[in-house]
């Protein structure tokens, strides 16, 4: 649960922070997040903090407090969306509710972004696997050296794709 000590509150920077900076940190994703579970006011929606997007430093949170000032929940109902980009300071809320709350979060970015969520290397490794499964899975834009390989993740579907002209 977010208290004052761990508030919880981030954006989502892929690393990139660490090379550009803080204050030069480009849009590079949009994100979807879609409730699944009903939505009531005590669910525990994600909050956000409008135009953190803009912000050159981490965002101010009181001595005490868990939330920035100016925070806050997005009214919702049931089958809405939210769509957010990378830089937009976010924090799971507090679900009081006693019931789940499961949403489903998509992203739209950049293929060789590093993925916001463990990749599935168990599965990658599964020799049993199609280039198209592996593409699906996660099958990162790399060379064997690391070396950035653009749009080689995506050749297996492109190929079939092409193939079926």
């Amino acid at each position: 649960m977010r208290t004052p000590e761990r508030p919880g509150w981030h954006r989502d920077m892929y690393g990139v922070t660490a090379d550009l900076g803080f204050a030069h940190t480009p849009r590079m994703a949009i994100k979807v997040a879609h409730y699944l579970t009903p939505v009531t006011g005590d669910c525990g929606l994600t909050m956000f903090l409008p135009g953190s997007h803009l912000l050159t430093e981490e965002p101010r949170i009181l001595a005490g407090a868990a939330d920035p000032i100016g925070a806050l929940t997005p009214e919702l109902k049931d089958g809405d969306a939210v769509l957010f980009e990378n830089r937009t300071w976010h924090a799971s809320g507090i679900n009081l509710s006693g019931l789940p709350r499961i949403a489903l979060m998509l992203q739209y970015g950049y293929r060789w972004l590093q993925p916001v969520d463990a990749p599935a290397t168990d599965l990658l490794a599964d020799p049993a696997l199609s280039p198209i499964e592996r593409q699906l899975v996660g099958m990162p834009d790399r060379n064997p050296d690391g070396s950035l390989a653009k749009g080689a993740g995506a050749a297996p579907l492109r190929s079939w794709w092409h193939s079926m002209e």
